[in-house]
């Protein structure tokens, strides 16, 4: 059984490795975690093959005893067959891209902010004369920003689009606190399209102007209104190797 552990371990070493060295950790989980995935997929490796190594000279030093003696080698199986199914999940890993998360999660879960405990920086400068931004930055400037920094701002947003009922599209990117598991959207209304409506998923870099909310403008951000913005420019991108803010 030792041994079928150490294998498994092994694996689930080297997963971690192929995942934390790749960009494919990035549909799991948070960019800051790429390293600490490295770090045990390492750790995991050194242990499997330590105990490998370890289980294999016993047996090597058992055998030469038993032939010195005479008494013939002692047969015994490392664990039952049934045990190495623990590495499918693993496999898994290696054989399988999951999809990330887009406009079916979105549309069954709400913006939900937090109030920023900070006052807001200096925007970021412009880029080809509008200023990048990410849809969690465009929506806590829209709803806390005491100093309205967005007003007459053109802004440029990165997302999917995520239809919701017949006419309205949304901008949508999803944030992370860990991993996939507890992510949460960040959408942002495009308003003025003209023309075909972007499909489900697709991703847009979108360019336009912020719309100044109504009055009580927090409280609905901190149940799930999203802001706001005036298309004057959309096209298709690629999908992002990082698709989570």
């Amino acid at each position: 059984m030792k041994e079928t552990q150490n294998a498994i371990m092994l694996l689930v070493g080297v997963a971690a490795l192929r995942l934390g060295l790749t960009d494919a950790h990035l549909r799991y989980v948070k960019a800051a975690l790429g390293p600490w995935l490295v770090v045990a997929g390492v750790l995991l490796v050194a242990l499997g093959a330590f105990g490998l190594l370890r289980k294999n000279t016993a047996a090597a030093e058992q055998t030469a005893e038993h032939l010195h003696d005479g008494t013939g080698p002692d047969h015994h199986h490392g664990g039952p067959a049934i045990a190495w199914l623990l590495t499918l999940p693993v496999l898994a890993i290696f054989l399988i891209a999951p999809a990330p998360l887009g406009s079916y999660a979105a549309q069954r879960n709400s913006t939900r902010l937090e109030a920023p405990r900070a006052k807001f920086p200096a925007l970021p400068a412009e880029v080809d004369g509008a200023v990048p931004l990410t849809l969690r930055e465009f929506n806590l400037r829209t709803f806390f920003d005491d100093d309205t920094s967005l007003e007459g701002k053109t802004v440029r947003l990165t997302g999917f689009a995520t239809p919701h009922g017949d006419n309205e599209v949304f901008l949508t990117r999803f944030i992370l606190s860990c991993c996939a598991a507890d992510g949460r959207p960040i959408k942002v209304a495009m308003m003025g399209l003209t023309g075909p409506r972007p499909s489900a998923d697709q991703w847009l870099e979108v360019e336009g102007t912020w719309v100044k909310p109504a009055a009580a403008a927090k409280e609905r951000a901190l149940i799930g209104e999203a802001a706001g913005l005036v298309v004057t420019s959309i096209q298709a991108v690629p999908t992002p190797s990082q698709t989570y803010e």
